[in-house]
């Protein structure tokens, strides 16, 4: 009775063990049935055990559905487990857990186990992982350093300890987690030497660059444009020989057309830039190649004015071939929709293009994800513009949209989308007659006012003169012809269209 008793408790604790450290390594839920494949002497009885206790629990209440973990019960398990019996017990379990990890199986359980390994090895591994996208392992291997589960080797060398950094910083940017990724930052550069310099010198390396180069992206992510521009004419001016004319010089370039792309007070200049980068045959990188492209063909389709769409929409599609998944191909779906509504004037195959877009990113969780929930409340507003009968319901769907959009977008401090998105919601209320003018109107206000620096400048001339068309139209007035004239010669087409012959304007997150 006694034995009895001691392997049902065992079977319990490995039950408990397997979900706990799972949980770490990004599966919350198992399928039941595996449980039993996993653990061959445990049983429903010692399952239900387990959810007696409360330690799991189903995602339904039959035996087909999954067990879960609460992420405080797994982390409180895991004090209480041995790490070396949950790794062996998890890779003796390989055939079972492979098609759940996505082929990271095999590195996660190299990441937690004791097992020594070269810093080729790990820079391999780290290299694989940034190039094969896997940005929320990399974020998970960061958690595995925190908790002091992650395996020394990997950043024993100084070199790979900085590689790690990039890494790890560069995976949140590609989350979209950018007040985190900042906060991070000032956290390394208190307490870790492996961060390079601040200015370039003639003997740096490419690694080197790449963390220079994310500092710098990381100012322009956390609303810094003007000094991430100054740094960036600073690095050009002092960019390293060996850089010049190469993949670094084309994307501090790239980045600086880019923001200026976000004021817009310069689209030439920006344009400009991109045309060069275009012809440069020495950018052999292809998710730069279509970044370029779709970076001119939004100038373009904002201006509302003649460019060969087609043929870059062609080089696109050439270039997505050869590329795979990667977040670059949804932002150039993104404007493949606008040119479908602007220029086609196909709004239902816009909608397509969006909703097949983010299908894919409900599985991969990129940043762009939230402009594309931006863009589809967008293509509704507009829609229902036009619409003979205003569905209320049609009305929840686009404000939620806009919402979801502006929840990222305050949790990360991204300006752009956020303005565009509360303007938006205001536009929508507005459309439907469900509008209060003073709040919508004092909510403008506030909007302009975080648009303009202490200088009263407006930091996104874009947004700023959107807000002035969305606040024109809740006081009922006519544009002013000197404002309608200055649209005009700034090439802002939707606003100096919707100002003289009236419709729905189309915000653009520039």
């Amino acid at each position: 009775m006694a034995a009895i008793l001691f392997f049902s408790v065992m079977s319990q604790k490995k039950i408990v063990m397997l979900m706990a450290y799972l949980k770490l390594m990004g599966v919350d839920s198992l399928p039941e049935r595996k449980i039993y494949d996993i653990i061959p002497d445990s049983t429903p009885h010692h399952v239900c055990a387990v959810l007696d206790s409360s330690l799991i629990y189903r995602e339904n209440d039959t035996r087909d559905g999954n067990i879960r973990m609460n992420d405080l019960v797994a982390e409180s398990c895991r004090k209480c487990c041995n790490k070396n019996q949950a790794v062996e017990m998890i890779k003796n379990s390989h055939e079972h857990l492979e098609n759940i990890f996505d082929g990271t199986l095999n590195v996660s359980l190299l990441m937690l186990s004791d097992t020594h390994f070269s810093e080729e090895t790990g820079r391999e591994i780290l290299k694989n992982l940034l190039d094969g996208k896997q940005y929320l392992f990399l974020e998970r291997l960061w958690q595995y350093e925190q908790i002091g589960y992650l395996n020394s080797s990997l950043k024993e060398s100084h070199s790979n300890n900085q590689y790690f950094n990039y890494c790890y910083l560069n995976s949140l940017l590609q989350l979209g987690q950018y007040r985190r990724a900042y906060s991070e930052l000032a956290r390394l550069e208190e307490i870790d030497s492996a961060l390079p310099t601040l200015r370039p010198t003639e003997n740096m390396n490419a690694e080197d660059f790449d963390m220079l180069f994310l500092i710098i992206d990381l100012h322009h992510l956390s609303n810094r444009f003007s000094f991430a521009i100054s740094e960036i004419d600073a690095f050009l001016q002092h960019l390293p020989k060996v850089f010049k004319n190469q993949i670094q010089e084309a994307k501090l370039l790239y980045l600086k057309a880019h923001i200026l792309k976000h004021q817009g007070s310069d689209l030439l200049l920006a344009d400009n830039i991109l045309r060069g980068l275009d012809k440069n045959t020495n950018i052999q990188n292809l998710e730069l190649q279509m970044k370029i492209l779709y970076s001119r063909i939004a100038i373009y389709l904002f201006w509302d004015t003649s460019f060969d769409y087609e043929a870059s929409f062609n080089r696109i599609d050439t270039l997505a071939k050869e590329i795979g998944e990667s977040p670059v191909i949804m932002h150039a779906q993104r404007h493949r929709a606008i040119y479908t509504l602007k220029k086609l004037q196909d709004i239902e195959s816009a909608l397509t293009i969006v909703n097949n877009a983010l299908r894919s990113l409900e599985k991969t969780q990129y940043r762009i994800i939230y402009d594309l929930y931006f863009e589809k409340a967008e293509l509704l507003r507009i829609k229902s513009y036009a619409a003979e009968n205003q569905n209320r319901k049609v009305k929840n769907e686009i404000l939620s949209l806009y919402n979801q959009a502006i929840a990222f977008a305050d949790e990360n401090g991204d300006l752009n989308l956020r303005t565009m998105s509360q303007l938006g919601k205001i536009l929508t209320l507005h459309q439907f007659h469900d509008i209060i003018q003073s709040e919508q109107l004092n909510e403008v206000q506030k909007i302009m006012t975080d648009l303009s620096d202490e200088a009263h400048n407006h930091v996104l001339s874009i947004n700023y003169a959107c807000a002035c068309y969305v606040e024109n139209l809740l006081r009922g007035g006519e544009i002013d012809q000197n404002q309608t004239r200055y649209w005009e010669k700034m090439q802002y087409a939707d606003l100096a269209h919707a100002a003289q012959h009236g419709g729905p304007v189309k915000l653009t997150v520039m």
